[in-house]
């Protein structure tokens, strides 16, 4: 009997499917894993080692010297016929084993230069391969000096990683700096290998995403087609559809083939499958990847249905010895075939629906659902995050993919926030799931009509009275997973002149960190004891230095303070991150989706960018109005200046606010968001802060239009009042933007 040896496998598609496929050509199936449990986990994966492996091997994969003898023991009464891999991660290792076995193998140095993104990038850029320009980096200040000399935004990705593990889209060169740290500090890559000690940094470009499937064999290159893709995730590259043939013209078509064939020629590979990566930009197609291996995520099978072949029977008789046929490919494909991924929401899965007609579409053969109820669903980062898909086969693929988006749009996946316990064993369980509040509008803001609807997001129920618990949070438990905090201590340090500061200071203090905040010297005297109250130490800057002067010495500090994590709120991703996760999901959920126009504050442009995003995907007509200081209008395109609204700009955009997501800007001035915050507390008996006041007055301007008449307006009050009882006792007193106005709160 023919034995083949197998080192690991993908968890999709071409690796199960593979793993059938040699056992049909009636070989000897010998699985080597370092890890069978990944398998198991996956829908059908049982199933496919019960039926097609007949003996599996668990040792050490990733090191050739502790591989071998597990190799040789199982194959001393019947020796390998063919060894291979069904995994990226392991292709290296798989060839040098066939290579000792004496077994024909891909090129080992291909292979190697290709699985290494750096490698692959310099190879082929030595060969004039079109492609991004690039940069390697080690630390991340070289990735901070890269990203600034690329261009903005660009892309910073490991080079050893697969399946979109760790590719970010960073729109500035700190988020360049900070991604490369999170990668740094793990030192080993998904599948439990050494990391390389390089890191990419690449020049972002637009255009169509396409994958190119080419099989190798010696310098004979047949390419089976170019496969159209589509990608979302806030930045992380998740795909999200495939459509095969590709809808491009012939001409782009035929140029992303040679591109591939130069691109593997360039590198080596000369035996099995690949998919090369690749964007069609305005000046053509350029290379984004090599991955060393058959293409995961059904690409194989739609490649294969729409072709009528067996690419994966092909490899594994290459690696058998045999030769290809003079004739692989038809003439024109069969018909048409597309993927479509199934996402949903962040939360705690309630209910799935729609399954059965989605299935019953015409030309729908697959419908895979991964959670189940009470499965929790994670933001959407890599592949694996995705909830499932739907698979359809057709005369064409335009066909194909407008089922496949029909059969999609039909499945529901209802997600909720994760509530909080009854009895909480920590504040930080009772952040956020805030709720909303009917405001007498007509009776606050002058000209309302008593109709109108403005539901209002109570923030000061948090546990320390504001919105930005939920930011401290999400950006403290980012600094701990990144390894910039842990165990043993460490320092928190922030620059700010509110909530951001105390939600961080209460933060440290339950976890058990040194924190220093630094803020402008004209602070209100409340929210300086509160913070000393909760154990920070306070540091004052001029308030004539604006905001600017406070972050300044705060990275002074974070410079002479070993151990220390410099939160930089408004530059940080994960600010915007938390309410996408949360205060998005909550609004929805509790409007029961019935939200025209949401009204939101803008300081560091967290909430805005991360709630609107969240509600704007639920609804693309969802109207999003940013409220800013009259007296420091600069997404009205207006200069710094003067203004007293704690909490709103600092004298510049923060990177963190997504301009794109903004339909309309009203500018409020200090004396109507004062006098509004005095009416919330006279008419509502709401104790707010001055920018809570501020919005309130904007949200009644909007739901005061005509064309607004019957339309559900919805905003978010950032705090309470009691930190600004100093400040709502006087007159307003105009003082720098970003000072005591707040700033980047």
């Amino acid at each position: 009997m023919i034995h083949v040896g197998v080192l690991e496998s993908n968890l999709s598609g071409s690796g199960f499917e593979g793993l059938q496929i040699i056992k049909e050509l009636d070989c000897r199936v010998t699985f080597f894993t370092r890890d069978l449990d990944r398998y198991l986990e996956v829908p059908g994966g049982p199933a496919y080692f019960d039926n097609y492996v007949d003996e599996i091997v668990h040792c050490e994969t990733n090191i050739l010297d502790e591989l071998l003898p597990h190799v040789h023991a199982a194959g001393a009464a019947h020796p390998f016929d063919a060894f291979l891999t069904l995994a990226e991660y392991d292709v290296v290792v798989a060839a040098e084993v066939a290579v000792l076995l004496g077994l024909p193998t891909v090129s080992v140095e291909g292979v190697a230069v290709a699985r290494n993104k750096a490698l692959m990038r310099r190879r082929c850029a030595e060969l004039g391969v079109p492609m991004p320009a690039f940069r390697t980096v080690r630390t991340p200040e070289e990735a901070e000096s890269a990203a600034a000399s690329i261009g903005l935004p660009c892309v910073v990705k490991p080079a050893d990683e697969t399946s979109s593990a760790d590719v970010r889209l960073v729109e500035t060169a700190a988020q360049a700096a900070e991604h490369v740290r999170l990668i740094r500090s793990r030192v080993e890559n998904t599948r439990g290998q050494s990391r390389y000690h390089e890191l990419m940094v690449e020049e972002y470009v637009s255009g169509p995403e396409v994958s190119v499937e080419v099989l190798a064999e010696g310098d004979r290159y047949e390419v089976f087609g170019v496969t159209d893709k589509s990608v979302g995730g806030l930045g992380y590259f998740v795909e999200l559809g495939h459509t095969f043939p590709s809808s491009l013209p012939d001409p782009v078509v035929s140029a992303c083939g040679e591109l591939a064939v130069d691109a593997l020629r360039a590198v080596g590979f000369d035996l099995g499958m690949a998919h090369v990566e690749i964007k069609v930009t305005a000046s053509g197609p350029k290379l984004i990847e090599i991955n060393p291996r058959p293409a995961g995520g059904k690409i194989t099978y739609l490649v294969d249905r729409a072709l009528g072949i067996r690419s994966l029977e092909l490899v594994a008789r290459q690696y058998l010895g045999q030769p290809l046929p003079a004739r692989v490919l038809p003439e024109q494909p069969v018909g048409g075939t597309a993927i479509r991924y199934l996402t949903a929401q962040p939360g705690r899965v309630v209910s799935i629906g729609g399954q059965e007609r989605a299935a019953a579409l015409p030309g729908v053969e697959e419908v895979v659902l991964k959670p189940k109820p009470g499965d929790e669903i994670r933001e959407l980062r890599r592949n694996g995050d995705r909830a499932g898909h739907v698979l359809v086969v057709a005369g064409t693929a335009q066909l194909a993919a407008r089922t496949a988006e029909a059969a999609a749009k039909e499945i529901s996946i209802r997600t909720e926030p994760v509530t909080r316990r009854p009895v909480a064993d920590s504040l930080v369980e009772l952040i956020g799931g805030t709720p909303l509040l009917r405001l007498p509008v007509d009776r606050i803001v002058d000209g309302t009509p008593g109709d109108a609807t403005v539901l209002a997001k109570l923030e000061l129920f948090n546990p320390w009275s504001s919105s930005k618990d939920r930011a401290a949070l999400s950006m403290l438990s980012g600094a701990e997973e990144q390894g910039l905090l842990g165990p043993g201590g460490g320092t928190v340090i922030e620059a700010t002149s509110g909530n951001t500061g105390i939600s961080l200071a209460a933060l440290a203090a339950a976890r058990g960190y040194r924190c220093v905040i630094v803020l402008p010297d004209n602070a209100t005297p409340e929210r300086v004891a509160i913070l000393k109250s909760l154990g920070a130490e306070v540091v004052a800057t001029p308030h004539t230095g604006g905001y600017q002067a406070a972050v300044d010495r705060a990275e002074e500090i974070h410079l002479e303070t070993p151990g220390s994590w410099f939160c930089r709120q408004h530059d940080n991703p994960d600010n915007a991150r938390a309410h996408y996760g949360s205060t998005g999901p909550e609004i929805w959920s509790d409007a029961e989706g019935l939200v025209d126009v949401f009204v939101c504050g803008v300081g560091t442009g967290g909430t805005l960018s991360g709630a609107g995003r969240y509600l704007r995907e639920r609804n693309p007509a969802v109207r999003i109005v940013a409220v800013e200081p009259a007296g420091s209008p600069l997404l009205s395109g207006g200069e710094p200046g003067t203004h007293c609204i704690p909490g709103f700009n600092g004298g510049f955009i923060a990177p963190t606010t997504d301009r794109a997501l903004i339909d309309e800007v009203i500018a409020v001035s200090d004396s109507d968001a004062l006098e509004t915050t005095r009416r919330l507390a006279l008419h509502a008996g709401l104790l707010v802060g001055v920018s809570a006041g501020a919005v309130a007055y904007a949200s009644g301007v909007v739901a005061g239009r005509p064309e607004y008449r019957g339309k559900r307006v919805v905003t978010l009050l950032p705090d309470t009042g009691e930190r600004y009882l100093s400040l709502l006792s006087r007159a307003a007193e105009p003082v720098v933007a970003g000072a005591g106005a707040g700033g980047a709160r």
